[in-house]
């Protein structure tokens, strides 16, 4: 082909040349484009992954907050109520399973455990007119007051999270991403019909 250039020429392209710019160029752009999808998508997921676990050790944390006011309390009470003896070997015992990677199930359980426990002391505190108005005791039940309050922050903050990821990973095209990442959806941190029953602790008060 005369490449001078003085003479008009017509332009054309082999089959190659075609075939590259139709099919592979637009072929390779969108598996850029989709790796980049697939890539953002992991990274949101994950993300939102962690928001739920931050939450739940929010969870955790309070849990354990509530373990050491309860514990405060009895001690503080115990000379003047009769409690079984290995009622505070119970709160640790929970106190210890919240913290070494109890599910959000079996947390829920242990803070059943501590309503029940609570309401309990409560019931035996009537009968102590004179413990119910000693300013250290007071302050240790508005210190579990603050701490249930907290509880139920945490629990609203989990679920609203939670909700939130499950309806991420559940949803296409990202539950195409989940399932590579194996992911699954999480529980809510909720009492089960059994839960909202009455759990019962032999606390040794005779009510």
């Amino acid at each position: 082909m005369d490449k001078s250039y003085t003479q008009p020429q017509p332009v054309g392209a082999t089959g190659g040349g075609k075939f590259a710019y139709w099919v592979i160029c637009p072929i390779f752009t969108l598996g850029i484009w989709l790796i980049f999808l697939h890539v953002g998508r992991k990274n949101k997921i994950r993300k939102m992954g962690m928001k739920v676990d931050e939450s739940e050790s929010g969870i955790d944390i309070q849990l354990a907050r509530r373990a050491d006011t309860l514990t405060k309390l009895i001690d503080s009470v115990k000379s003047a109520i009769k409690f079984e003896s290995d009622l505070l070997g119970k709160i640790t015992e929970l106190r210890s399973k919240a913290s070494s990677g109890a599910s959000v199930t079996e947390k829920s359980e242990i803070n059943s455990e501590f309503d029940s426990i609570q309401r309990k002391v409560n019931v035996a505190m009537e009968n102590y007119p004179d413990l119910k108005s000693n300013s250290n005791i007071l302050k240790l039940q508005e210190a579990i007051r603050d701490v249930e309050d907290n509880i139920a922050a945490s629990r609203r903050i989990y679920n609203s999270n939670v909700t939130a990821y499950n309806q991420q990973i559940i949803v296409w095209p990202n539950n195409v991403v989940a399932e590579k990442m194996q992911l699954q959806t999480k529980v809510l941190f909720v009492a089960t019909k059994a839960q909202k029953q009455d759990i019962k602790i032999d606390l040794g008060l005779g009510i």
